[in-house]
């Protein structure tokens, strides 16, 4: 479809001398029932100026988006075009289920939602998508990781002693000595190589994430591969998926992040002790909360965003309020440390996280998204500044 649209699109602009440069596509599906053909898709594709934020918004609503929902998104979507090339057409499509015809009631669990996109981006998840799926063996969890230990100790003879040589290709496997080096390197080449394209992959995936998302994005491919034994770098996130996986990260981004919600809830606890065993008093944790000194981090799974979407949309729908419980998890930099005492398996990659340089708890907090469906790393990992409007109010 993608020839037909953007052709349609293009003519259309043409037509109106640039005037029309926003296209909003309805890709919805109702359960039960195939997917709609290309062809209806194109007829009641509707194009709307990006000066007239108002006739977009009003068709959204017609369509089933709530005004209190759609305008901000909206909102959101315009403040982004800045970014694109100016003789692109904004896509904005519309996810998720049908609304039922005639008012009917809502199926189960109800969830749609729209997004933003423009051709450059739709070719190349298409392209990404399109690739036969390779079925991947997932390793247990534990077997990703490689531990403290094996990264300090030489790769050969497995010692702690004496100054080690890292290696010049990928940085992630010392050695005591030359010989151990040499000795080693006919099984490490391979590895070498693996090491050294997952870091590259990671840098990538992590630039084209803060330039899609407007958000700070905080990856280092170096400093997340160490972390990964042989089969966790077998088990990485491939490029195809990544395509796949931003797409969500935009999505959480656009509605929990920048409509404000997730800071809300999270400047609603920053007070409150999230572990019960945590070395500091409850008192001290309030005091650091107030003070804007408590480093806190919050890590959201992808189906759990799912879940708070759909309840959302309902709660938007039925009652014209925001669905305020989402299942996360919160830490601080007390807590990681707490589960790094006692060994726990991934605690550094936490622990690396709110050492993050950019990052001042008194601006705001880390979210980490992450989808383990795609493998070890799939995440990543947000600023999101405070809101304004939840700033001065009393925990």
């Amino acid at each position: 479809m993608m020839g037909p649209l953007e052709g349609r699109a293009r003519e259309l602009r043409d037509r109106t001398r640039g005037k029309m440069d926003l296209m909003v596509l309805d890709l919805r599906v109702r359960r039960g029932a195939d997917p709609p053909p290309d062809a209806r898709v194109l007829a009641e594709a509707r194009l709307f100026s990006r000066g007239r934020p108002r006739s977009i918004v009003s068709h959204m609503d017609d369509i089933g988006y709530p005004v209190s929902y759609g305008e901000p998104q909206v909102a959101l979507i315009l403040s982004k075009c800045e970014v694109l090339r100016e003789a692109d057409t904004v896509l904005i499509c519309c996810v998720g289920d049908s609304v039922p015809p005639g008012g009917g009631p809502l199926p189960p669990n109800f969830s749609h939602s729209f997004l933003s996109t423009c051709f450059d981006q739709l070719r190349e998840i298409r392209s990404a998508l399109a690739k036969p799926a390779r079925p991947k063996e997932r390793p247990e969890p534990e077997a990703v990781w490689r531990t403290r230990d094996a990264r300090l100790a030489c790769g050969n003879c497995g010692t702690h002693e004496g100054k080690m040589l890292s290696c010049a290709g990928c940085g992630q496997v010392r050695y005591c000595g030359r010989l151990c080096q040499k000795q080693a390197w006919s099984q490490h080449k391979e590895e070498c190589r693996k090491y050294q394209k997952v870091a590259a992959d990671v840098d990538a995936m992590g630039q084209k994430m803060s330039e899609s998302a407007s958000l700070r994005v905080h990856t280092n491919g170096k400093e997340v591969v160490k972390h990964l034994s042989g089969a966790g770098l077998d088990a990485m996130i491939t490029p195809e998926d990544a395509a796949a996986f931003q797409v969500k990260v935009e999505q959480f981004a656009n509605v929990m992040v920048r409509e404000g919600y997730l800071s809300k809830l999270v400047w609603g606890m920053r007070c409150n002790k999230f572990v019960t065993a945590g070395a500091l008093s409850a008192d001290v944790v309030r005091r650091k909360g107030l003070d804007g000194t408590r480093k806190i981090l919050c890590m959201i799974k992808n189906a759990a965003f799912e879940d708070w979407l759909a309840r959302h949309m309902k709660s938007l729908e039925l009652v014209g309020r925001a669905c305020s419980e989402i299942e996360m998890t919160l830490l601080d930099e007390d807590d990681v440390r707490l589960c790094k005492g006692k060994g726990m398996t991934g605690v550094d990659v936490l622990s690396r996280q709110l050492r993050n340089p950019d990052f001042d708890p008194k601006e705001g907090f880390l979210c980490m998204f992450i989808d383990p469906s795609y493998g070890p790393y799939a995440d990543a990992t947000l600023i999101v500044r405070w809101d304004l409007r939840f700033e001065r109010e009393a925990p």
